[in-house]
């Protein structure tokens, strides 16, 4: 690793893939080069302070921003109602949504 202390971390670059497997199953897969990479160590160096091992780090890293992202659309959603109030909600059977909680259990399966 670099002896530079900056973190240097953009998503624009990555490769992505994403395998969708039998039984409705997927592996998310990011390659990251030697830049990337270094900047994603000293950044879970500088902020895992509970002392996650690195498969738990990159969960809830995941998880986070899935809740993150939920919570831009909910939000999202919910202004673009209060600025259109001609939009009626039509009540129908009830659907249960699943949620992210803040403290949602990583399922090793």
């Amino acid at each position: 690793m670099s002896t530079d202390s900056s973190i240097k971390l953009s998503g624009e670059s990555w490769g992505v893939k994403i395998d969708y497997r039998k039984r409705n199953r997927m592996k998310l897969t990011f390659k990251l080069n030697q830049v990337e990479s270094e900047g994603f160590l000293k950044f879970m160096e500088a902020t895992n302070l509970s002392n996650m091992t690195e498969e738990e780090f990159v969960k809830s890293l995941f998880f986070l921003g899935a809740k993150t992202r939920q919570d831009e659309i909910v939000e999202g959603l919910s202004k673009y109602m209060k600025e259109h109030p001609e939009l009626e909600v039509v009540e129908g059977e009830e659907t249960e949504t699943p949620k992210l909680e803040d403290n949602a259990e990583v399922n090793e399966n």
